[in-house]
């Protein structure tokens, strides 16, 4: 009959001698205060560390401020009505329309935008509104890949702009009856 037990890799006497070693960490009782040692352990834990709060930062919604001009204001009230919405949904699908748009079409992003130029100094102190918003996820990424993190309200009014004339709008071809209030089905 055989041994079927394992053979120890380490006797007693090597882990007594190793669980008594120095640390790998100066720690105290808040959790440490960074690995001892090895400088390739060292930046590899500080590169790990920054990976993750990149990652960790990028994996959240984020709150800013938007300022839109009055017009770009009330074009927002009427398309968060029209389309039974807050404000916020509205903002965030107005990015992703723009980001919709812009697949479809390459050379619309510079036209659109070129249509929203970025907002001066100036113009800030004229009927403005200022408001905190959410911005989610998905559309901070979208954002960052049409490179337009740095003109979140631009891109968020030419959005509202579109959306507000696409459904807030009476088109040429509707026939308006002062005789109903609802349209057709």
């Amino acid at each position: 009959m055989t041994n079927n037990t394992p053979n120890s890799i380490v006797d007693d006497s090597t882990l007594q001698k190793h669980s008594q070693a120095e640390p790998l960490s100066n720690t105290n009782s808040k959790g440490g205060e960074g690995p001892v040692g090895n400088s390739r352990v060292e930046q590899a834990i500080k590169d790990g560390q920054e990976n993750f709060d990149k990652e960790d930062s990028e994996s959240r919604d984020s709150t800013i401020e938007l300022c839109f001009s009055k017009e770009t204001h009330e074009q927002l009230k009427q398309v968060a009505h029209a389309l039974n919405l807050n404000f916020i949904n509205v903002i965030n699908s107005a990015i992703h329309y723009i980001y919709f748009l812009s697949q479809k079409d390459k050379k619309f992003l510079n036209e659109i935008m070129a249509d929203s130029p970025p907002r001066n100094k100036e113009e800030e102190g004229q009927d403005v509104h200022k408001k905190q918003f959410t911005l989610f996820v998905e559309t901070n990424l979208k954002l960052k890949q049409m490179g337009l993190r740095d003109r979140v309200t631009d891109c968020a009014s030419a959005g509202i702009r579109l959306l507000y004339e696409n459904n807030c709008l009476p088109k040429p071809n509707q026939q308006t009856s002062s005789t109903s209030s609802s349209p057709s089905l």
